[in-house]
């Protein structure tokens, strides 16, 4: 079922299950079901290839379902509608399923499996989605859904043998040990022979689900806990218990999510009781059973007394198990809501008002906080004057020097020598042309004095090579770049860098302002600099220069903004900072509201 003109190489070929099943075991033995059977299906999915992949199950009597899709894939609801189909035409048929189904993109292969337990019922389907394939990689496929399928329905029978104690929780929830405290309520609950328990705490208009079955902090995207939270929502809005009992339907008349959560179990019985400290709502118990006889009214009101008894626990454990960012959020809606009501309400309105006239109509300082880093001012650097051995250097990095200083030698050995030689050819040259002086040859002397001179010029561009040897400061300042030592008695060639000198008196800061700000910066007059060496001192800084044109940054393209300060030069070259750049006074409803305002206008022209 390859794709025309696709090789039949780029598909994923047969691969080994058997390091997946030891891990599946291990998965199951160290998580709760529901959450063991998720990960367990996005592992064989992505060991397979697949694209999508949907698990349906029964673990005892709670039924549980499970999906997965791969990154960047989207599931249709026109393609999930066959896909159910070829699910259900498996369980029909009682046979695993590998079909071809056409959709927008193209064509898709469907591989279905069923769950059996260990008396060979079915207790569930299963179903991957993958990518179109020719008929021998789709049987490959089908055969190793079928073995990862059955092992997974074997590891489901097995744990459903081995149910979780009442009272003992199997996960440690993100609320930690006090909601294990709804353990004991859950405990108490157990003796009525029920198949299903779960507590939900009232937050604000949601109902969390923070316990099943004994199990704390419970996945809120599975099926099976977004149902039990919709049916626990509506005992909410009702106020009152409610019971959807086979035996009774009329008892379960207008509880339409309690009837969809009785339907996805198969039948049996549900219900729901709030609890309740005072006239307020702070949690909902639910509880259902596969055998509606066992849920009688005796039974019903038993299980609700026994919530009422325990609803004053639900909202001390609710705080004790919040983490300090949730109580600070808390605390706050609290605060906000009383502001809202009470005999000041009115006051309070009449601040808020005024608070609306000030956003809409007042000023604020605006300023824009920069990146920044300290550098010398006016750097010079020094070359290698000539070409030579490097004989020695007097100076190091941090070293300060005046004009004139010398700063390094270069050997000059051989073109001392050159140019004593040269001195004595000569005064060679000029006894002979006092001889021919002497002798009144004029021709011989104007010969002679024309050597004699040559020889002087060649003396003096070897002396020049051997003043050039020795190395100068041509300023007063500091040695910022120049570690030579190391290379002493290397070759150096003419033009190669060998200092770096900077004035010791003056430095500059060069901020980095982003592209956004620097429209904002243009009246901007005066700023403060701040190293991250010293968070407490402060430089004030001046001349703001920006540049005309910008500069790669490291996520947008920057401005670079130069200024100087009068106590800079205490600071090292190189170091970090934040400038705070004043702009001036702007509407505050702009200070606001003006990032929102540019991003809408960039992305949505508005």
């Amino acid at each position: 079922m390859s794709a025309p003109g696709e090789p039949a190489e780029v598909m994923a070929r047969w691969v080994s299950v058997a390091p997946l099943q030891c891990r599946l075991r291990e998965l199951f033995a160290a998580r709760p079901v529901h959450r063991a059977l998720a990960a367990a299906l996005q592992q064989i999915g992505e060991l397979l290839g697949a694209s999508y992949a949907v698990i349906h199950a029964r673990y005892g009597f709670v039924p549980l379902s499970e999906e997965w899709q791969a990154a960047g894939h989207c599931l249709d609801d026109a393609l999930r509608e066959r896909l159910a189909e070829t699910m259900v035409a498996a369980a029909s048929g009682d046979a695993a399923r590998c079909v071809r189904l056409q959709v927008d993109g193209g064509t898709v292969a469907v591989v279905a499996s069923l769950l059996y337990d260990r008396g060979a019922e079915q207790v569930g389907g299963a179903a991957f989605v993958f990518a179109d394939c020719d008929r021998a990689h789709a049987h490959e496929l089908l055969a190793q859904v079928e073995s990862l399928i059955g092992f997974l329905a074997l590891l489901l029978a097995d744990t459903a043998r081995q149910p979780v104690p009442r009272g003992m929780p199997s996960a440690t929830g993100a609320g930690g040990e006090p909601l294990r405290v709804l353990l004991q309520l859950d405990a108490e609950i157990a003796g009525a022979a029920l198949d299903q328990v779960a507590i939900g705490v009232v937050s604000g208009h949601r109902v969390d689900v923070v316990l099943i079955d004994g199990e704390l902090a419970p996945r809120r995207g599975s099926p099976v806990v977004r149902r039990i939270a919709a049916a626990m929502a509506e005992c909410v809005d009702r106020g009152a218990a409610i019971a959807v009992v086979d035996a009774a339907p009329g008892a379960g008349a207008g509880a339409r999510l309690h009837q969809a959560w009785r339907q996805a179990r198969g039948g049996g019985a549900v219900a729901s009781a709030p609890m309740r400290v005072g006239e307020r709502i702070v949690g909902v118990i639910a509880f259902a059973c596969a055998d509606a006889e066992a849920m009688s009214p005796a039974v019903q009101q038993r299980l609700a007394a026994i919530a009422t008894g325990h609803a004053p626990l639900l909202p001390l454990v609710t705080r004790a198990s919040r983490t300090l960012r949730q109580h600070l959020a808390a605390t706050v809606v609290a605060w906000w809501q009383h502001q809202l009501s009470g005999p000041v309400r009115w006051a309070r309105a009449a601040l808020v008002l005024a608070a609306m006239i000030w956003i809409a109509f007042g000023t604020l300082p605006y300023a824009v906080t920069v990146p920044g880093v300290v550098e010398p001012a006016e750097p010079r650097v020094i070359a290698c004057p000539r070409d030579g051995v490097l004989a020695d250097v007097f100076v190091a990095p941090g070293d300060q020097v005046v004009a004139g200083q010398p700063l390094a030698q270069l050997d000059a050995h051989e073109d001392s020598l050159v140019q004593a030689e040269l001195l004595a050819e000569a005064r060679g040259l000029q006894a002979r042309v006092d001889r021919a002086l002497a002798d009144r040859d004029a021709g011989q002397l104007r010969v002679l004095e024309a050597q004699r001179q040559g020889v002087l010029a060649r003396a003096a561009t070897v002396a020049q090579r051997i003043e050039l040897a020795l190395v100068r400061a041509p300023r007063d300042g500091v040695v910022l770049a120049g570690e030579l030592r190391q290379r002493i008695g290397a070759r150096l060639a003419m033009g190669d860098t060998l200092f770096e000198v900077a004035r010791a008196d003056r430095a500059v800061v060069r901020l980095r302002v982003p592209e956004r700000h620097a429209g904002e910066l243009a009246p901007a007059s005066t700023a403060t600099f701040v190293p991250i060496a010293s968070p407490t001192t402060a430089f004030a800084l001046r001349g703001l220069r920006l540049a005309p044109t910008t500069v790669p940054g490291d996520s947008e393209n920057v401005f670079e903004l130069r200024a100087e300060g009068d106590e800079l030069a205490r600071l090292s070259p190189g170091s970090a900072g934040h400038a705070l750049v004043e702009v001036g006074a702007r509407p505050v409803w702009w200070v606001l509201s003006h990032r929102l305002l540019d991003w809408l206008r960039l992305n949505f022209w508005i």
